[in-house]
């Protein structure tokens, strides 16, 4: 792909349309549980900007509010299968790459610096257990790629395990093949991208 730079502010504006277009482009080749894909289509358009980008394998546990709220009371541990009880309460947790096996992919996640792109994690929605989220961009900070992060959805908790030592989704024909199979739909949304940096430009010139 054709190289562009972008500033600061630009970086910023460049995932946000990443976040917000890449998914319904993608929808149309691919289903929904496509994290390796997703993955190295944000690395892709994100480098085509400037913007330092890898992929990486990840451990995400999901639980909706009432799974949050017995979590706090200490009623129920992360990790541990969810009692029946629990689930009677209206308790749900649901995991992406959850302690895979050796030879399985896992989840994976895009990271520019500080921040987590989950491109796919529309495909944890749950509606019927309160649970709704959509491609999103979260900032970890500081913390240590060695704990986990944990973010707010609405009353949704997810938590991310950061495994960059786990390179198995390099194997996957999504990851090796990208530019052949899905060069149509990474050149639409750099498009996209450079059209709404192009609106920024005009609005600045006003």
């Amino acid at each position: 792909m054709e190289r562009d730079s972008v500033y600061l502010g630009d970086r910023a504006i460049a995932i946000a349309t990443l976040v917000r277009h890449a998914r319904p482009v993608m929808l149309k080749v691919v289903k929904p549980d496509s994290c390796v894909v997703m993955s190295r289509l944000a690395v892709e358009v994100l480098r085509t900007f400037g913007v330092a980008a890898d992929a990486c394998s990840a451990e995400v546990i999901i639980a909706n509010g009432k799974f949050a709220q017995l979590l706090g009371a200490g009623r129920i541990q992360m990790g541990e299968k969810l009692p029946q009880w629990a689930i009677d309460e209206g308790a749900w947790g649901i995991g992406l790459g959850y302690r895979p096996k050796p030879h399985e992919i896992g989840h994976v996640v895009c990271l520019a610096g500080d921040l987590i792109l989950d491109l796919s994690l529309d495909q944890a929605s749950r509606p019927q257990h309160t649970i709704e989220l959509e491609p999103s961009v979260f900032c970890r900070g500081d913390t240590s790629i060695k704990e986990p992060s944990v973010f707010f959805v609405g009353d949704v908790v997810v938590s991310y395990q950061l495994r960059p030592a786990r390179k198995q989704f390099k194997r996957s024909p999504d990851w090796r093949d990208f530019h052949q199979r899905y060069r149509k739909q990474a050149g639409e949304v750099v498009r996209l991208v450079r059209q709404e940096l192009k609106g920024e430009e005009r609005v600045g010139a006003v």
